[in-house]
């Protein structure tokens, strides 16, 4: 199984950062030969800005079918039951357990199980390694998973995260701290990060005990 792991850009600036996200993400799309994904939209909830709304199913489901993909909606059990095991991306939002929540129903988490790449985006879609921050971002849920020992600060260089995430890693008695800024994608597959898409900014791995 492969993750992209990235992280949004400043919505002040949505039209060049919407314009970045997608030639990455097609950058990904071609070189992995992506043919179907299972759209996972639980952490966007409640009230939004506009341009929020472009990851949202009844928008993200036309751009990825313009570029020959079919799209599943994991807001319908029917869905579900046809995805492949191609990919799945996970949103982000402000509805951390809520999306803990729903990705831990059985045929939900079954799908993200056998799927072969998962993308996910942002603070809200933290739900691949052991913690995930809660919605008060004032402490950590257990979750299950793939990477193990080690909590993930988003938009490090842009707000400085480095005294955050070493102040989590003491708590929560952690090894690793990974910090990974703005608009950058990075590739990981069985315990390693690899490939580095986007070259607007630049992504941390560090130990931090």
């Amino acid at each position: 199984m492969k993750f992209y792991l990235w992280w949004w850009w400043n919505p002040d600036k949505w039209e060049e950062a919407l314009d970045a996200f997608y030639r990455c993400i097609e950058k990904i799309f071609k070189g992995e030969g992506i043919k179907q994904i299972l759209h996972i939209p639980f952490a966007r909830t409640g009230i939004m800005k506009k341009n929020r709304t472009n990851f949202l199913p009844h928008k993200f489901w036309p751009y990825i079918r313009k570029l020959g993909i079919q799209y599943l909606n994991a807001q319908y059990i029917e869905d579900i039951k046809k995805f492949s095991g191609d990919t799945i991306y996970i949103n982000g939002g402000n509805d951390n357990e809520f999306l803990l929540k729903m990705c831990k129903e059985d045929i939900l988490f079954s799908a993200l199980q056998k799927a072969k790449i998962i993308i996910w985006e942002s603070a809200g879609a933290m739900i691949l390694w052991a913690y995930l921050r809660n919605n008060d971002e004032n402490d950590w849920i257990q979750w299950l998973w793939y990477i193990e020992n080690t909590l993930i600060e988003p938009h490090f260089t842009e707000i400085n995260s480095q005294e955050i995430l070493k102040k989590w890693i003491k708590k929560m008695q952690v090894q690793f701290g990974l910090g990974i800024d703005e608009n950058t994608f990075v590739l990981y597959k069985n315990g390693i990060y690899g490939k580095i898409i986007w070259t607007w900014k630049i992504f941390h791995k560090e130990n931090l005990l």
